[in-house]
């Protein structure tokens, strides 16, 4: 997870950007939060996270020089960043291709845990693509847990009673 005073990542002239399963987390500036493009560039993100950037809007691309300037994004949570979430040149790719504005739900993040809560919409199975999303994977929640009844075994000092889930 990325978490920086300043744009974490930039893009000028002529250039392509390829961002896959990364987290961006409390980033900031004035223009991009996470990125800030200008120049002729391509920019694809997929199954990636932009959340709670200060001021600026999470993705930032500066007026392009010319038209042939692409981007792409997919599954894809851009959430809760200051100066914005599917705005500027992203805009059109809110709820389509897979992608969502909800809080990803951090274990810890004031603590730098940035694993996923085992309800966030972030993981697999809770996402119009059904895969993760971001860098990190389950880190905290309810966890089920399965034990086996063995007949014929008996312990005194049992209530009785097995608990069906565990949380921590």
């Amino acid at each position: 997870a990325l978490h920086l005073e300043g744009y974490s990542t930039s893009s000028k002239g002529r250039s392509s950007h390829i961002i896959e399963s990364c987290t961006f987390v409390n980033n900031f500036a004035n223009f991009g939060s996470s990125i800030f493009g200008g120049g002729t560039y391509a920019l694809g993100i997929n199954k990636s996270i932009f959340s709670f950037g200060k001021q600026g809007e999470a993705i930032y691309c500066a007026p392009l020089i010319d038209t042939t300037s692409t981007h792409d994004v997919s599954c894809s949570d851009v959430y809760g960043n200051e100066g914005g979430d599917w705005v500027d040149c992203i805009e059109e790719f809110e709820d389509i291709n897979g992608n969502f504005s909800l809080d990803p739900k951090f274990c810890n993040p004031m603590e730098g845990d940035y694993r996923l809560h085992v309800s966030s919409p972030c993981l697999a199975g809770n996402n119009p693509c059904g895969t993760q999303v971001g860098a990190f994977g389950t880190g905290c929640g309810l966890v089920e847990a399965r034990f086996d009844i063995i007949p014929g075994v008996f312990n005194p000092k049992s209530s009785g009673k097995l608990p069906a889930k565990l949380t921590f």
